[in-house]
């Protein structure tokens, strides 16, 4: 009975194994052949019950899909600094090695860019704090004393 037992859950194991296909691809900057990392590439069917499947693509911009079941799937692919790419498959029985996958970069080139800031009134370095005077808006004939009373955290008496 023992050795049935085995025979039946081995058999179910190996049967497993045999429906899940993998996927595989490589995404690549059409530009310049390098790849595209960390991008979000996203497979799904038109079947609302079917489960989506997500990978990251790695530093050589390789992803892949593990136990996939045979199918129609659309392919789709987001990164920041790139186009949305969309793609019909069909995955087959084994190991579904889709090739390079170029992408085409979306950046848009901005104007210049003027930044305009002021000095922190307070600056905390280590232990000691460091006031710009120049931050606290007074009279020019003013006092230390009534500059030092508008400066926070500090009390005079």
């Amino acid at each position: 009975m023992y050795r049935i037992l085995c025979v039946f859950l081995v058999a179910g194991f190996m049967s497993a194994n045999t429906n899940a296909q993998s996927v595989t691809g490589v995404l690549q900057d059409v530009s310049d052949n390098t790849p595209v990392s960390n991008a979000t590439v996203k497979l799904s069917t038109a079947n609302l019950l079917s489960t989506e499947f997500t990978s990251v693509s790695n530093h050589k911009g390789i992803f892949t899909f593990n136990e996939v079941p045979s199918g129609d799937y659309t392919l789709t692919m987001t990164s920041i600094g790139y186009t949305t790419i969309t793609k019909q498959i069909a995955v087959r029985t084994g190991n579904n090695d889709l090739g390079a996958i170029t992408v085409f970069k979306s950046a848009q080139t901005l104007q210049a860019v003027i930044i305009n800031g002021e000095a922190p009134p307070v600056k905390q370095n280590g232990d000691t704090l460091d006031y710009a005077v120049s931050q606290y808006k007074v009279n020019p004939d003013v006092t230390g004393e009534d500059l030092i009373k508008k400066m926070p955290g500090i009390t005079v008496d």
